[in-house]
């Protein structure tokens, strides 16, 4: 091994750890989005006007930001799992090549 090696490993738990936490954030914004689309839409009921009519399509505005946001954390959990499926193929198949 020359110096200019460097060591790669991977930590499975710590993969498994992110992708919890994503998901978990993702839970947490789903959460957010429900209640205060709720609460936009309780006072639908109630106000109207310009600024009524400003604050809905800001709100249509924004849920679909934070659909893509759920999107590419679904996408992100997706991938970090792949990761960590790969990597215990590998170490597997290694093991089995070296007999252990």
């Amino acid at each position: 091994m020359t110096p200019d090696t460097r060591r790669f490993s991977v930590d499975l738990d710590k993969l498994d750890g992110l992708a919890a936490r994503i998901r978990g954030f993702a839970g947490f914004i789903d959460d957010q989005l429900k209640a205060i689309d709720g609460k936009a839409k309780e006072a639908e009921g109630h106000w109207t006007g310009a600024a009524a009519t400003a604050y809905s399509d800001a709100h249509r505005e924004w849920l679909s930001g934070a659909a893509e946001l759920a999107d590419g954390l679904k996408t992100l959990e997706d991938a970090v799992r792949h990761v960590h499926e790969a990597h215990t193929t590998a170490v597997s198949d290694n093991l089995k090549i070296l007999g252990v």
